[in-house]
């Protein structure tokens, strides 16, 4: 139930707190605290960890898959990694699944992973998601099936994906390029 599922998530991000892996343990941190005590410091104080802090939470693939894209741009504001995950499902992987193309738009602007940008590529084609390939490839997501297909010297159906999807023309697979 979505309506449930966006009332856990927003109390967990209206509390500041969220759950993060440290060496296998489950701790929940206090975000404005955190934040606040690193403001006091200087920034000739402040440690490199300090000045770009990530930490992984799960509460950001429950918001993407709750569709609240206030809670994801505030936990990504917060500095929660974009490459977050929940259950082996990556952030990514959770906005292509639901068809949340704002959602991997505000991944790819907040840098996740190229690798992980070009694992969803195919599974966003196989899902029938034209823009979220579209902007996958934009960003750079390689599509090995194109790469496949100019090996076979199988060109009408490289034109049929380059045309149909918009894959990355330049796609590659083992540092080969279609």
């Amino acid at each position: 139930d979505r309506t449930k599922w966006n009332a856990i998530t927003q109390n967990g991000t209206k509390l500041f707190c969220s759950p993060a892996l440290y060496k296998g343990v489950l701790v929940f941190e206090d975000q404005a605290l955190k934040f606040e005590l690193i403001q006091q410091k200087t920034s000739t104080e402040r440690t490199k960890s300090e000045r770009f802090p990530t930490i992984s939470s799960s509460f950001l693939v429950d918001n993407i898959i709750g569709g609240n894209m206030k809670s994801v741009r505030e936990l990504l504001d917060s500095n929660i990694c974009p490459n977050s995950a929940k259950d082996g499902v990556t952030a990514l992987q959770a906005a292509v699944q639901e068809g949340n193309e704002e959602a991997v738009k505000e991944l790819i602007r907040r840098n996740v992973s190229t690798n992980e940008i070009s694992r969803n590529v195919e599974y966003a084609m196989k899902l029938g998601y034209q823009h979220i390939v579209q902007a996958l490839s934009t960003a750079g997501g390689n599509f090995s099936l194109l790469v496949q297909h100019a090996r076979e010297g199988n060109m009408e159906e490289m034109k049929r994906i380059l045309t149909e999807w918009k894959v990355n023309p330049d796609s590659c697979e083992n540092n080969i390029t279609a």
